[in-house]
């Protein structure tokens, strides 16, 4: 996916509206950010121009576990999880 870095943002505010493109950037740009939504179901190029209003950010610690490698994950810093639709 290419794209200019001016179109690169770093966070969402609540009770906006953003692109798919939008979110495929910032997932791609940011570490620790889950973004969890009720109406796409994939964050594809052929849906990039359909919006979606964020409902809620959640900054929180992610506890995880890893079955593959039987290991309690200890998260060191708060994710960010926004709910959009």
């Amino acid at each position: 996916m290419m794209y200019y870095q001016d179109e690169v943002i770093t966070e969402l505010t609540v009770g906006e509206e953003y692109t798919v493109r939008q979110l495929r950037i910032l997932l791609n740009e940011t570490n620790n950010v889950l973004v969890i939504s009720n109406s796409v179901q994939q964050f594809s190029e052929s849906n990039g121009l359909k919006k979606v209003r964020v409902l809620n950010k959640i900054e929180a610690y992610a506890h995880r576990f890893d079955r593959h490698n039987d290991a309690y994950i200890l998260p060191s810093s708060k994710s960010i999880t926004y709910i959009v639709e």
